[in-house]
């Protein structure tokens, strides 16, 4: 076994400590690509998810449209089969040409004349 200088004990020393300085090089490195990508996702969430961003608050608005059309569709169904009932009440349910009775839309069913038009 050799003894160790002074020297070689320094120089060991020194080597130590700037392993030692590289490693706390490498844990804050880390640590901030850690920290970043925390922050990414949390700004990510944020969008998708909170109440008053603007994503949310877009897809509340195209939900709002289409509940909108769809009720505009029902209503427009609904009009229209009322005035299929009125005017099938005018007629009495009768075709106009043939006289059959039971009419249920704008054709007859036995002669096939179009006995009204609802547009």
């Amino acid at each position: 076994m050799t003894k160790i200088t002074d020297t070689e004990e320094d120089v060991k020393n020194l080597i130590l400590a700037e392993m030692a300085k590289q490693e706390e090089v490498n844990f804050l490195i880390i640590l901030g690509i850690v920290g970043a990508i925390v922050v990414a996702i949390g700004i990510t969430l944020w969008y998708f998810l909170h109440p008053r961003s603007p994503w949310v608050k877009r897809r509340e608005v195209k939900d709002r449209r289409k509940d909108r059309d769809e009720d505009e569709a029902k209503r427009k169904d609904e009009r229209r089969q009322l005035a299929l009932q009125r005017k099938l009440q005018e007629l009495d349910y009768t075709c106009k040409y043939c006289n059959a009775p039971g009419l249920k839309g704008p054709k007859c069913e036995y002669c096939s004349h179009i006995n009204f038009s609802l547009d």
